[in-house]
């Protein structure tokens, strides 16, 4: 009764309630908008300010790596025992400089091009731990499933196996097959792309075998790869010539010299030139390769 009496009042009260709520509403919003709009710009600011850290320190970093390397004047004409303590120099500073400050990306790229540089020299129990450590870094930055993560694997994998071939030792217990497998599984999601290092990686396997003392399986894989659905695909590419060293190796190993040379031969066309900062110039290693070859076909000669 007392609405009914009262109607335009109630009706007035309602519309000016509704009104102080829906701007009180609104002054909310605004508040909170302007609010998340100056904790995002200052998140901003402090990620600009890490990042500028980080580059004053990768900066600092790399000024004490090239005041090292300035030191010893040409590296190319550095006595090997000098170039290797010149590399263990810089990668004492990596670790001291780069390992604890919160740049796991800096840290990685370091690591990837000591380890070459390691391995571009004949020093692959140096790569190793470098290449391990930048696998470790992969991860941390959620890449281990990357492309980039396999060829690191990969060339983990290349120091294991060279320093086994070269000195008769293992350098971890893992002798390298887990890792190679895990390897082949990234490249071969990411077909068509990756065939190229795919077909490095299934040669690296063949010759994890045979070094195991499994050359009846090495044998086997080299059969299946080289007379496959992809076996024309396989002999017009450079990767070939991997798969020429395996046979060759395993030609050797049953006395067969001159074969053996031939295909070694082969593969050192196929490769020549590809060696990089990555690797050890295959032609060295190929020319090694072929050092007990041409022993045995003078002797038979």
């Amino acid at each position: 009764r007392l609405i009914r009496r009262n109607q335009a009042a109630f009706v007035s009260a309602s519309f000016i309630t509704a009104a102080v709520l829906i701007a009180c509403g609104v002054t909310l919003w605004s508040y909170v908008k302007q609010n998340e709009a100056i904790k995002q710009l200052l998140a901003a600011e402090q990620r600009a300010a890490r990042e500028k850290d980080k580059g004053q320190q990768v900066s600092a970093f790399l000024g004490d790596m090239f005041q090292d390397i300035s030191l010893g004047d040409d590296t190319n004409s550095l006595e090997p025992a000098a170039l290797r303590q010149l590399l263990n120099s810089v990668n004492e500073r990596r670790k001291t400089q780069l390992e604890g400050m919160d740049n796991p990306e800096a840290d990685l790229r370091m690591s990837l091009m000591l380890a070459g540089s390691y391995l571009q020299h004949g020093w692959p129990d140096r790569a190793a731990p470098l290449y391990t450590h930048a696998l470790e870094r992969y991860e941390e930055i959620s890449q281990g499933e990357t492309l980039a993560a396999a060829d690191c694997i990969r060339l983990l994998v290349v120091c294991l196996h060279r320093h086994r071939e070269e000195t008769g030792l293992h350098l971890t217990e893992n002798d390298g097959l887990q890792w190679i497998d895990r390897c082949i599984g990234i490249f071969e999601r990411h077909l068509p792309d990756a065939q190229e290092k795919l077909w490095e990686a299934e040669a690296l396997r063949i010759g994890l075998l045979r070094d195991a003392g499994r050359a009846q399986e090495a044998e086997s894989l080299l059969t299946q790869m080289t007379t496959g659905p992809d076996s024309k695909s396989l002999a017009d590419s450079r990767a070939s010539g991997w798969f020429l060293r395996e046979r060759a190796i395993l030609l050797g190993s049953k006395g067969e010299a001159d074969e053996a040379l031939e295909d070694l031969n082969q593969s050192i066309r196929l490769l020549k030139g590809i060696g990089d900062e990555w690797k050890q110039n295959p032609e060295k290693l190929l020319a090694a390769d072929a050092q007990p070859f041409e022993h045995l076909v003078g002797r038979h000669h």
